[in-house]
């Protein structure tokens, strides 16, 4: 019943959170940017209904995930790692877990990640099959679709979150593909392709 996204409808300068109704009534401002350091606040991702996870970039750091109740309330930083870029959050359909991206600038790998919902047991998806891993869905709790380099090439990939399964959706053809998203009972994977 209700849409989050991101925008710069309050017109300053970087982005912030927003909820609407369905129907397009009633578009309200979830987060604010801090004045003195300014953030960019984008990749909502709704995780139940009661919580939204976001991403969120100070200029003078990574990104970091955040979450925040659809009131504004609530506004909690739950990524554990300063010195990582966390990005493309996204919640399980049952509510416990976070898949999402994590940069290391020291290794120049993004890969794949979950976390509980409240930010405690980070850990790596297993036997990922490239460097560049982004953009997950999830298909089921215990399955995630995601974008993946190869050779310079993009193409969709699905993995068990214990790394032990995993899938090549489509083959890497030199079109840029991202942005999976996987229909409600799992069966069916949409993709974007330029």
């Amino acid at each position: 019943s209700r849409i989050a996204f991101n925008s710069r409808l309050s017109g300053r300068q970087h982005s912030e959170i927003y909820v609407v109704n369905s129907d397009g009534s009633g578009a309200y401002e979830i987060t604010t940017s801090i004045t003195s350091n300014p953030s960019v606040d984008w990749f909502p991702s709704w995780c139940g209904s009661q919580t939204i996870l976001f991403q969120r970039q100070f200029n003078d750091g990574p990104a970091q995930l955040w979450k925040v109740q659809p009131n504004g309330t609530g506004l909690t930083k739950i990524s554990l790692d300063d010195t990582k870029s966390y990005t493309y959050p996204v919640c399980s359909p049952d509510g416990t877990k976070v898949a999402f991206a994590r940069y290391d600038s020291t290794t120049f790998l993004t890969q794949l990640f979950i976390m509980n919902s409240n930010g405690t047991g980070e850990a790596k998806i297993a036997n990922q099959p490239s460097r560049d891993n982004v953009e997950p869905a999830w298909g089921g709790n215990s399955r995630v679709y995601f974008a993946s380099a190869m050779s310079g090439q993009s193409g969709i990939y699905g993995i068990d979150i214990a790394g032990t399964k995993s899938v090549q959706i489509t083959a890497p053809d030199g079109l840029t593909m991202g942005t999976p998203t996987v229909s409600s009972d799992g069966a069916t994977v949409e993709i974007g392709r330029t």
